[in-house]
């Protein structure tokens, strides 16, 4: 019988290695239809959360898939609710650590992915923090949404 420090070492072992196996898996579907890749970044910078680009541009009402690389140590809480919510969500998956409406956490050094149909032109806020805390200026910015090339809306 395993001593409850072993069990939870074992646990987190487990864990980091599903975790990063989900990460890599391919997407269901992937491959049948092009999609735009849009990425965000968090990282940490001299102890100080970052997030990247500022500013996102995507095409409206194209399908898309967006993913947001947590390459930090901690685990960090992305948002965009007037985005999510203006958008069709087909599907999601990735490493993260709790859900919530319009929110997630995803766990240290991983990635989250959410393939969808973007919504119409706009500029939609979104931000990233450290899990209890609050966006900064640094950790925030916009996913421009701009009129598809083919002129559709």
């Amino acid at each position: 019988m395993l001593r409850p420090a072993t069990c939870f070492m074992a646990c987190l072992i487990a864990a980091g290695h599903f975790g990063a196996a989900l990460a890599q898996t391919p997407r269901p579907g992937a491959g049948q239809a092009a999609v735009t890749p849009v990425e965000i970044s968090a990282e940490t910078v001299n102890g100080d959360l970052r997030c990247r680009p500022p500013r996102a541009r995507l095409p409206a009402t194209t399908p898309l898939e967006l993913r947001v690389v947590n390459r930090s140590e901690l685990p960090v809480a992305f948002a965009a609710p007037k985005f999510f919510n203006a958008s069709k969500i087909v599907e999601s998956g990735g490493f993260t650590w709790n859900i919530v409406q319009d929110t997630f956490i995803v766990a240290p050094r991983s990635t989250v992915w959410v393939m969808l149909q973007s919504p119409v032109p706009g500029e939609y806020y979104y931000s990233c923090f450290k899990q209890g805390g609050i966006p900064t200026n640094e950790t925030s910015g916009f996913l421009i949404v701009a009129p598809a090339a083919d002129g559709r809306p």
